[in-house]
């Protein structure tokens, strides 16, 4: 579970700022430029693991964010999972504080990485989970396909033995074939 602990709650947010940089500068640290929310560490002082982190690990190669999570994960969203979720390649692990659905175990045979899983799921899910004008997912995926961070011949492989349609139809709207035929 992931902790997270509000820095002197009775303060205005001013002076609870000034504490956190002091304290931070204390510490060596920069100060911060975001909320007054600092991740909970261990007894040695180091940054414990996101649930998201966590059932990634358990879950295993071919698995990812999944719902809304997987729309946060590509930045499409500025809410945040209540529960996170993972889609994982077969059968589904025990559970933790993420809920994890199961999907074909082909996801994981070919290797997909966590971005290439968010976004069949972003493309599962349909514009009812974006926040952004559906138009920035073409963006995003486009960003992604340039960088090297998703492989677009891959998952146009995916997607032609995925039983959702509509995927499929969104992964054409996304206009990666220029990606996949080069």
């Amino acid at each position: 579970m992931l902790h997270l602990t509000c820095v002197d709650p009775g303060l205005s947010p001013r002076s609870g700022m000034r504490n956190v940089s002091s304290r931070r500068r204390r510490r060596g640290r920069a100060s911060p430029q975001g909320p007054l929310l600092e991740r909970a560490q261990d007894p040695a002082g180091m940054p414990l693991p996101r649930p998201s982190e966590v059932a990634l690990e358990i879950a295993g190669l071919g698995s990812g964010p999944s719902g809304v999570s997987a729309v946060q994960s590509l930045g499409l969203t500025t809410q945040v999972p209540a529960i996170e979720q993972v889609a994982v390649a077969g059968r589904v692990p025990a559970p933790i504080v993420v809920r994890f659905v199961s999907r074909s175990i082909e996801r994981r045979i070919a290797g997909l990485h966590p971005v290439e899983v968010a976004l069949l799921e972003v493309l599962r899910a349909g514009p009812g989970v974006v926040e952004a004008p559906w138009i920035d997912v073409a963006d995003v995926a486009g960003r992604l396909a340039k960088g090297g961070a998703i492989r677009p011949e891959l998952l146009a492989q995916q997607l032609a033995r995925e039983y959702h349609v509509a995927a499929r139809d969104r992964f054409d709207e996304l206009g990666l074939d220029q990606a996949v035929s080069a």
